[in-house]
């Protein structure tokens, strides 16, 4: 039990000192670590605000748009544009591939592309269309 307590201990330590040190990290590890968390952050809201998407097109009962045809296109755009992210941010690896940074620009990639979504399915308005 002690050596368990020990390693979860060491590892939020770990954990704290990377957090910690995000706003000037001194190694490329710290770098990565604080924009995976950023990425998670992200995706999360972007998550979020597209099954908040989905849950108001079953909310439009007056016939004036088709909810189920919006909802359709709706999801066939999101995989479209998961997989554009996907490949338009795996260019960094392959450019990088003898390098070390390749995974780090494609994060950074993922990142304001996933912020820019975000901001897109926050001007998604279906109230205002009807």
């Amino acid at each position: 039990m002690a050596p368990k307590i020990f390693a979860l201990l060491a590892f939020s330590i770990a954990a704290t000192t990377v957090v910690a040190s995000c706003n000037s990290p001194e190694s490329l590890l710290e770098s990565k670590s604080c924009l995976l968390g950023e990425y998670e952050k992200l995706e999360a809201r972007l998550n979020y605000k597209y099954q908040e998407i989905l849950k108001s097109l079953g909310k439009s009962a007056d016939g004036y748009y088709d909810t189920a045809e919006i909802r359709k296109a709706v999801i066939s755009a999101q995989k479209t544009w998961l997989l554009f992210r996907e490949k338009n941010c795996n260019i960094y690896v392959v450019l990088n591939k003898n390098g070390n940074n390749g995974s780090q620009e494609e994060l950074q990639c993922k990142i304001e592309i996933t912020k820019l979504r975000i901001q897109d399915l926050d001007n998604f308005n279906l109230d205002a269309r009807s």
